[in-house]
């Protein structure tokens, strides 16, 4: 299915399609109210080709987010996202090669990448033995099972179905499809001693309501760990417009800087706020992605299996040769291109 920006605007304008609160141009900043902008990338194609069209992004005067133009209602997102989007193993069932590309691409990056994280989140929150943790986005739950072993009681959430039946008759994970503004509806107040939300922030139009969503779930003293590209990191001032995180508009509602995550975590009430980088090996991934546009994920397990395949092997060689250049990025210079962000709720 291909969508055109320039048909989703007309269909908003004859009312076929839900008109966002605010007009997309000079809409307050999601992340400080802002109201005034200029321009930053025009000419943005999706990286994947499967919502045709161009797109636009604003930069936010006052916290310097990066926001998509015209900017998406939420009512509006769900259909910008092919069948093949994340990875999981089980993407690549219907042939031998891919089957044992995703075998290798588990085994070498995505389980020490996950493992890695689970260490962040586990030390972030102060330990996980006997502690309720919840994962926003879950997808199929890769990290939630690494999250498991650090001893947290897990449970996830995604806007999947299929993903939430595989966690729980896989993993025997507690788990429940919904959209990520519906979050008070399925889970009750305070439940939960950690909220995480890997690379969700940036997909959600309203970021206020879901913080303070989250903020309500958590317990007093309870910790929040939310990883997010970030448009002040070192990937976005060399790749432009044509670094991957930009290209993944419309699906990217928004590029926060760090700044501008830590003033809309302030103002949705949390305290203690700090931020460090992601996994280098996942910031390498985003070095190469930006360089071999053609290695995502639904290029190799969805697409002609010859060019997906050569395409993702290259990807591959080029995150690990871009491996020094995160751990540049991240541990000496101190300016992350995927950041993670911890806040607690006061207790």
């Amino acid at each position: 299915m291909i969508l055109r920006a320039d048909e989703l605007e007309r269909d908003r304008q004859i009312g076929d399609i839900g008109v966002a609160d605010d007009e997309a141009s000079g809409a307050p900043c999601i992340y400080c109210g802002g109201t005034q902008s200029a321009n930053l990338f025009a000419g943005v194609r999706d990286r994947l080709d499967f919502v045709d069209g161009e797109w636009s992004f604003e930069r936010c005067l006052k916290c310097g987010a990066a926001l998509l133009s015209p900017r998406p209602h939420s009512a509006e997102l769900g259909q910008f996202y092919p069948p093949v989007y994340t990875f999981a193993p089980q993407v690549a069932q219907q042939s031998p090669f891919r089957r044992l590309l995703a075998e290798l691409e588990y085994r070498g990056l995505y389980r020490p990448m996950y493992r890695s994280q689970a260490r962040q989140i586990e030390r972030l929150c102060g330990g996980g033995s006997g502690k309720r943790l919840l994962d926003i986005g879950c997808g199929r739950g890769l990290r939630l099972v690494e999250t498991r072993r650090s001893g947290f009681e897990v449970a996830g959430m995604d806007f999947d179905p299929a993903a939430i039946d595989y966690l729980q008759q896989t993993h025997g994970v507690s788990a429940v499809a919904c959209d990520v503004l519906e979050l008070r509806h399925h889970f009750a107040a305070e439940s939960f001693d950690a909220i995480t939300a890997y690379y969700v922030v940036e997909h959600v139009v309203e970021v206020p309501r879901l913080l303070r969503d989250v903020f309500a779930l958590l317990r007093p003293g309870g910790w929040l760990v939310a990883a997010v590209p970030l448009i002040d990191g070192y990937q976005a001032k060399c790749f432009g417009k044509s670094w991957c995180q930009v290209r993944e508009a419309p699906r990217h509602v928004s590029i926060p800087t760090s700044a501008a995550m830590h003033t809309a975590l302030s103002a949705a009430g949390f305290v203690d706020i700090h931020s460090e980088s992601d996994s280098y090996l996942l910031s390498a991934s985003s070095i190469a992605l930006s360089m071999i546009a053609r290695g995502t994920t639904n290029a190799a397990y969805a697409g002609s299996i010859a060019s997906g395949i050569c395409n993702r092997v290259l990807a591959i060689g080029a995150a690990a040769v871009s491996l020094p250049l995160a751990v540049l990025e991240g541990a000496i210079a101190h300016k992350p291109s995927l950041g993670v962000f911890a806040a607690r709720r006061p207790a």
